[in-house]
């Protein structure tokens, strides 16, 4: 039928039974023909093409046209069409619905056209099918738009479809390609426990509402790429059976993925998470791609499973990112993300090669418990503070090289009567990590570490392991420094000299400051006796020279003053060459 005859059939006021009548007598029609073998129609991707004149007949008796762009039809007033047969095509391109417009249980047996539509009052297509394409491409819903439990046999498309009111899709299944493509939705939008069996797009789409898709099955790949989600996106235990896509796409509320299970790839490259992102517990069957993502609150990937390649190279984390409990199967890249808020990976399980290579920690970090099972690379890290890596299991050496851990928050630190045991046991768990991989020059540093912290937050001010511990700070770095006991040594040795110089007997009716026995002056006896004294091996200080300097200042007897200087100088020039020794021995990684 031709618009005219459509608008006269559907004008006569006879309703939904005598409507269905026809289409029934229409559809009886059709199977007479391809019983007799007359039916003969080309399938194409969006309509069929009848290849006879007696199919071209029906197909031109059986299509209903109730408006067009070059003759759009105005529905002034509420319009029903619940239960409604449409056996063919069915076109309502340009139509409006001023009022409220029922196709509840409507069955669209052929193709339906309602391109550039516009539905002003509410449209309830709850339970309708559409046994054709349906197309709504342009349309705009200016009231609530109902698809609840509506079933899409072939491909629906939606694309730059405007929706001013809710949205409801729940339930409905989508048999063919689902087409969202730069649609908006003004309001809530809920595809909960929908079904999509073929290709879902919502590239670019707007949500500037809530976006409910809890449940939801995507038998193919999901595209949402660039999408833009002005509030909470809800996919909860959503499964994406194929490849899910999500580059570039924009959560500026909170994203919620808690149970989702990926069983294709998970592409989130690019993407910017302004609100909270979870993914708690969410299942990555293949491999994950967050690279250059941005999550700027909190994040939570606790107990999710990636048993696929997980990539988050140069993602930023400006929150808190819990990846507790998680456990990732294949290699995981980390490589040049930035965490600055706290860092999770408490009881994590790292089950392949693992990248942290480049990472910055700008606050907490905690791998507390975690199990390393191979390669570990933190080269290049940098903390802000000590990393939490107790407990840590590492079946394999972990990669230390240049990684960079800033103590200045440490330093500031001053002694409290209550001890903070943390960051001392942090520091010893670097160190446990760095001895299983050979590093010594780690090892050294981390040693050093963690006694400074126990000084600063553990030891009591003025107790003798608060003082002894300062000494071996400012002597030697704890261990570190050959420059600082050596400065320490030669000035004790000037010190020592210049006291044997000042305990010397003056000579008798000789030049001032000449020794008083032998021939020499006394000033040298003094030095030479200092640094004697401060060599202690008699190989290196030899004994004649000494008994000619205690000859020079002393003659026959030495000042009890003296002997005590001798005696002290001994011990602290003792002390210093050990710390000396000590600073080569870890400078230059001898055993």
């Amino acid at each position: 039928m031709n618009q005219e005859e459509t608008l006269a059939l559907w004008d006569e006021g006879r309703g939904k039974e005598a409507w269905n009548a026809w289409a029934q007598k229409m559809l009886a029609e059709r199977k007479a023909l391809q019983d007799k073998g007359d039916w003969d129609v080309n399938v194409g991707p969006w309509r069929g093409h009848p290849r006879n004149e007696i199919t071209k007949k029906w197909f031109e008796d059986a299509c209903a046209v109730f408006s067009s762009k070059e003759t759009p039809h105005l529905f002034p007033d509420a319009t029903s069409f619940e239960g409604w047969l449409f056996p063919s095509v069915s076109e309502w391109n340009a139509a409006t619905f001023k009022g409220y417009v029922n196709f509840n249980s409507a069955s669209f047996d052929g193709n339906v056209d309602f391109d550039s539509a516009s539905f002003e009052g509410e449209a309830d297509f709850d339970s309708a099918t559409f046994k054709g394409n349906a197309d709504f491409d342009s349309a705009t819903f200016k009231g609530h738009a109902h698809f609840y439990s509506a079933t899409f046999e072939r491909d629906a498309e939606f694309d730059s479809t405007t929706f001013k009111d809710g949205a409801g899709f729940d339930s409905a299944t989508f048999k063919g390609v689902a087409g969202f493509n730069s649609a908006t939705f003004e309001r809530d939008s809920r595809f909960n426990s929908a079904t999509f069996e073929r290709d879902a797009y919502f590239n670019r789409a707007t949500f500037k509402d809530d976006a409910g898709f809890n449940s939801a099955t995507f038998e193919r790949d999901a595209y949402f790429n660039r999408a833009t989600f002005k509030d909470d996106a809800w996919f909860n235990r959503a499964t994406f059976k194929g490849d899910a896509w999500f580059d570039s796409a924009t959560f500026e509320g909170d994203a919620w993925f808690s149970s989702a299970t990926f069983e294709g790839e998970a592409r989130f490259n690019g993407s910017a998470f302004k609100g909270d992102a979870d993914f708690e517990s969410a299942t990555f069957e293949d491999d994950a791609r967050f690279n250059l993502a941005t999550f700027k609150d909190i994040t939570w990937f606790n107990s999710a499973t990636f048993e696929g390649e997980a990539w988050f190279d140069s993602a930023t984390f400006k929150g808190d990112a819990g990846f507790n409990g998680a456990t990732f199967k294949d290699i995981t890249w980390f490589n040049s993300a930035t965490f600055e808020g706290g860092a999770g990976f408490d009881s994590v399980c790292f089950e392949k090669p693992t990248r942290f290579s480049d990472a910055r920690f700008n606050t907490n970090a905690s791998f507390n418990s975690a199990q390393i099972k191979q390669a570990f690379d933190l080269s290049g890290a940098r903390f802000e503070e000590v990393p939490d890596f107790r407990q840590t299991h590492c079946e394999e050496a972990p990669l230390l090289d240049d990684v960079h851990i800033d103590s200045t928050l440490i330093k500031q630190r001053k002694s409290s009567h209550d001890p903070d045991f943390t960051v001392t046991a942090n520091y010893r768990a670097l160190k446990r990590l760095a001895i299983q991989g050979h590093d010594h020059k780690h090892e050294v540093e981390f040693f050093a570490e963690e006694l400074r912290s126990k000084r600063l937050m553990v030891d009591k001010r003025w107790h003798w392991d608060w003082v002894l511990s300062g000494v071996f700070q400012i002597t030697s770095d704890y261990g570190r420094s050959i420059l600082r006991p050596l400065l320490f040594w030669l000035l004790i040795v000037g010190l020592s000299a210049t006291s044997y110089l000042l305990t010397a007997k003056q000579p008798t009716g000789n030049v001032a400051l000449q020794c008083v026995k032998g021939d020499g002056w006394q000033w040298v006896s003094a030095i030479q006796l200092a640094i004697g004294k401060g060599l202690l091996f008699p190989g290196i200080a030899d004994r004649t020279l000494m008994m000619q300097a205690y000859d020079c200042l002393y003659g026959d007897t030495i000042p009890t003053l003296t002997s005590a200087v001798l005696g002290l100088q001994t011990l602290l020039s003792s002390a210093l060459l050990f710390l000396m020794l000590l600073g080569i021995r870890n400078r230059f990684k001898l055993k």
